[in-house]
């Protein structure tokens, strides 16, 4: 199911000419250490924000246009959704869909994915699809930036057909249930 946000909305600001937000918890399964080294091959107009616990390396060694912003409480986290220009959400996992791909999807912004499988199949339009290395998610960062407009448009159809195929597996479920 596709998360809903809070009707409220208030714009964060941000640093950047463009603004990613990379949803990361530094889990083993995620690439976060090549996320920071693309940092340093993107321009200083480009930032990326980083969420989740972030205490296991030394900040001062982060390039300028990476920011860490830890763990967010859930109406900054879904402002910081809706103000970013895409979300970024990695795995080294192959057969993982990724929660931050369906936020991605409610929030009707580009998404910038590990390039797999399961992910390719389910989130077929609006995303931009990388290998989890520096050069590679630089690079598709810059191709998100270069279509940021079809992508958001493709992210705004495919949260239609999502929320369709939901509301039936419900009905189907549902009706399971009061056939016994």
């Amino acid at each position: 199911m596709i998360p809903t946000f809070d009707r409220k909305f208030k714009k964060v600001p941000l640093k950047g000419k463009v603004n990613i937000l990379y949803v990361c918890t530094f889990s083993e399964d995620e690439p976060w250490e090549e996320v920071i080294k693309a940092g340093s091959l993107l321009s200083e107009g480009i930032c990326v924000y980083i969420t989740g616990k972030h205490n296991r390396f030394n900040k001062d060694i982060l390039p300028s246009n990476i920011e860490l912003t830890g763990f967010l409480p859930i109406e900054m986290y879904q402002n910081m959704l809706r103000s970013v220009d895409a979300i970024m959400v990695l795995t080294y996992e192959e057969d993982n869909l990724l929660c931050g791909g369906y936020e991605a999807i409610a929030a009707e912004k580009p998404l910038i994915i590990s390039n797999k499988k399961v992910i390719k199949r389910f989130f077929s339009k609006g995303s931009v699809y990388t290998e989890n290395i520096a050069k590679d998610i630089a690079e598709a960062i810059m191709k998100m930036f270069q279509h940021k407009d079809k992508l958001t448009e493709e992210m705004k159809s495919i949260k239609l057909i999502r929320d369709e195929e939901w509301k039936i597996q419900w009905n189907n479920f549902l009706n399971k249930i009061y056939r016994k």
